[in-house]
C-alpha cells in the first residue's frame, strides 16, 4: 500500500485516507460511524503509517506493522513494499530488521511479505512454521479444505482440491482419498500427473503462440533471435552450475538468501531500465491486458518457503543446502518478448552473472518459455527469472496442474522417494 490509499480494515470498512483526517476530531469513519476500541486503534494507526510511508521512514513503518500485527496492519501497509525507487531502502530496513532478531525464514502458512512471522524454526514438530498454533491452524483449514473436496470423492478431484489450498509434499502423507493415503496408490497419481502435465503443455503453446503473434515479425522475430543468434546461447557464456559457499544449514542459507534481497533488487531494477519497456519500469502502469482479461506487473521479489526448500533438499540434493540457489529470487514480467530480450542481454553481461537457463531455446517438458539466471550477491547465489506476460496468462489458466506437477515432480514418484522424504529430517 502507498502513503495516501484507501484499505480494508480486518472488519471490511475503508480506512480514512492520509488527506482526509476528518475522523481523528470526530472518532468517525468517513461513513459517519462511530468508531470504538481496536477499530480506532487501527484507524489511528492507519494515519501514522501513512504518514511514515510519506517520509519513507522505513524502520518505523516495519517496527509498528511488528507490534500491531493482530490488527491486520501488515497485510495492508506491507506486502511486497513499494516497488519504485524507494524499493532498496525500503528491502534494506527490512533485512536490517530480520537479521537484528535472527528470525529469517518465513513462516510456511504466510509466505514472505508477513514479516512478523518469520521464524527460526528448524527443527520440532513445528518446522518451518512461527508457532505452533499458527502450523495447527493451517493444517486444520487445508486439510479440511482437501476432505472436503476429495476425501470422499476420489482421484478425479484430487486437482480441484490442490486449487483450493496450498499443501507442501510434507502433508501430502497426511492426506487420504476413500480412507488411503494419497502415497499408497502411486498408479492413480502418476495418472494425474501425466494429464496435468499434458493439459499444462496445451496451455503453455497457446500462450507462446498469443506472445508470438503480438511480436514484430512474429514466429522469425524476437522469438528467433532468442533461439539461434550467438549472443543468446549458453555455450557463449560457458558457465558452471554454482553452488553457495559459506551454507551448511537451513539457517545459513536463509540468513544469506535474507541479506542478498536488497543488492538482488538492484540489479532487477538495473535490468528494467535497460530493457525499454514503459509499463515495466514505471511500475504501476499495467502491461497489456492478455486474451484472459487480466493484466500483469512487471517485477517482483520473493524468498522460498521453507517446506520447498526442505523438500528440494531431502529429495534431490542428498542433505546439501549448498545446493539450493533459489532460496532469494526475483521475477520480471514483460509486456512483450521484445523487452524481455533486452533484459537478457543486459544480464548476461552483468558482471553479477554466473549462469543462465535459455528456456525458450530449451523449454520445460511442459513447454514453459522464460529465461533463468544466478546472479552472486554478495557471495550469496540469487535467482532472476524473466517472462512475458503471455506466459504467465497461461500458467494462471491452469493454477492446479501446476501444483500437482510442483506436489510431486518427475523425478520424485517412486516409492524410495516418498520414503526419503518421509523420514528425512535436515
Amino acid at each position: 500500500m502507498g502513503c495516501g490509499s484507501s484499505t480494508q480494515s480486518s472488519n471490511g470498512k475503508s480506512s480514512a485516507s492520509g488527506g482526509d483526517p476528518a475522523w481523528q476530531a470526530t472518532g468517525r469513519d468517513s461513513k459517519g460511524e462511530l468508531l470504538t476500541g481496536e477499530e480506532r486503534e487501527y484507524y489511528l494507526l492507519q494515519q501514522k503509517m501513512q504518514e511514515a510511508y510519506a517520509a519513507k521512514n522505513w524502520e518505523f513503518v516495519i517496527e509498528q506493522t511488528v507490534k500491531h500485527s493482530g490488527l491486520a496492519i501488515e497485510k495492508d501497509n506491507l506486502g511486497q513494499g513499494p516497488r519504485n525507487a524507494d524499493s532498496i531502502p525500503y528491502l534494506e530496513a527490512v533485512v536490517k530488521y530480520l537479521l537484528k532478531t535472527g528470525n529469517v525464514i518465513p513462516c510456511e502458512a504466510n509466505g514472505p511479505y508477513h514479516i512478523s512471522l518469520y521464524h527460526r524454526n528448524v527443527e520440532g514438530e513445528y518446522r518451518g512454521f512461527a508457532s505452533a498454533s499458527v502450523k495447527k491452524e493451517y493444517i486444520a483449514k487445508q486439510m479440511g479444505i482437501f476432505d472436503r473436496q476429495v476425501g470422499r470423492r476420489g482421484w478425479p478431484y484430487l486437482g480441484e482440491a490442490l486449487d483450493r489450498t496450498n499443501l507442501s509434499i510434507e502433508f501430502a502423507f497426511q492426506c487420504e482419498i476413500n480412507g488411503k493415503s494419497i502415497t499408497s496408490d502411486m498408479a492413480s497419481l502418476k495418472r494425474l500427473v501425466n494429464e496435468a502435465r499434458f493439459q499444462m503443455s496445451s496451455a503453455f503453446v497457446d500462450g507462446l503462440n498469443h506472445a508470438l503473434r503480438r511480436d514484430e515479425g512474429g514466429r522469425r522475430g524476437t522469438m528467433a533471435k532468442l533461439r539461434e543468434a550467438p549472443e543468446f546461447a549458453e555455450s557463449t557464456y560457458n558457465f558452471d552450475k554454482p553452488r553457495q559457499t559459506g551454507v551448511t544449514d537451513m539457517l545459513s542459507l536463509y540468513k544469506q538468501a535474507i541479506t542478498a534481497l536488497p543488492g538482488l533488487w538492484a540489479i532487477c531494477r538495473q535490468a528494467l531500465e535497460a530493457c525499454g519497456d514503459p509499463g515495466v519500469y514505471n511500475y504501476g502502469t499495467e502491461c497489456a491486458a492478455q486474451s484472459d482479461g487480466r493484466t500483469y506487473m512487471g517485477p517482483s521479489w520473493g524468498v522460498k518457503k521453507p517446506l520447498r526448500v526442505w523438500a528440494k533438499v531431502s529429495g534431490k540434493y542428498d542433505g546439501d543446502f549448498g545446493k539450493v540457489t533459489d532460496v532469494a529470487r526475483c521475477t520480471i514480467v514483460f509486456n512483450k518478448l521484445e523487452y524481455l530480450g533486452n533484459a537478457t542481454l543486459f544480464l548476461l553481461k552483468h558482471p553479477q552473472t554466473v549462469f543462465y537457463k535459455n528456456r525458450n531455446l530449451n523449454p520445460t517438458r511442459e513447454q514453459y518459455h522464460d529465461m533463468l539466471f544466478n546472479v552472486n550477491v554478495s557471495g550469496h547465489i540469487c535467482e532472476i527469472q524473466l517472462e512475458v506476460a503471455d506466459m504467465v496468462a497461461a500458467k494462471s489458466k491452469v493454477h492446479w496442474m501446476y501444483k500437482v506437477c510442483r506436489l510431486i515432480p518427475e523425478d520424485m514418484q517412486d516409492e524410495s522417494w516418498w520414503a526419503k522424504m518421509r523420514y528425512a529430517r535436515y
